[in-house]
Formats: C-alpha cells, structure tokens, sequence
C-alpha cells in the first residue's frame, strides 16, 4: 500500500513538472517573454538615441543660418553664386 503512494505521489510530481516546465505560462514561456522583451528593450534605446540625434538636428536647424543653409543646398543641390561646380564620373 505504501509503494502505491509513493507511485502516485512520483507521478504527480512529475506531472507537475510538466506543467510547471512546457505548460501555458510555464517556464518556457517565461524564457521567452524574456528574449521578446529584451529585444523590444533594444529596440528601445536605438529609437531614443534616434530621437535625440534628430532633436539635436532640429535644434541646430533652428539655431544655426550656416547648417541650414548647408543642409537646403545639399537636398536640393543648390550653388551659391559665383561658386564653381565640378561633377565626377563614377
């Protein structure tokens, strides 16, 4: 009678293992929520180092004629007058 017990008892145990281990919610999931919010953590910080790198270029715009100017002539490939352009073949 007593081995029965114990029988029973190792089984649910490893029943519980189971569920605890590869069950919904178990400790697979877990792992794996973990490496999702890692990523998205990651994902994160470059989207605020992006954020704070086009702040400072907005900041410079507003603040600065020359950078301005700059930025304007390289988009629309504007010359100043009396400049001199030389084009390159590849």
């Amino acid at each position: 009678m007593k081995g029965k017990y114990i029988a029973v008892f190792l089984i649910l145990i490893f029943l519980a293992s189971y569920v605890i281990i590869f069950g919904k919610n178990g400790y697979l999931d877990l792992c794996k929520l973990k490496r999702q919010k890692d990523t998205i953590f990651q994902k994160n910080q470059e989207i605020q180092k992006e954020n704070n790198m086009l702040r400072h270029q907005i900041e410079r715009i507003e603040s600065d004629s020359i950078y301005l100017e700059a930025i304007i002539r390289e988009k629309t490939s504007l010359v100043k007058e009396g400049e001199i352009v030389i084009v390159l073949d590849d």
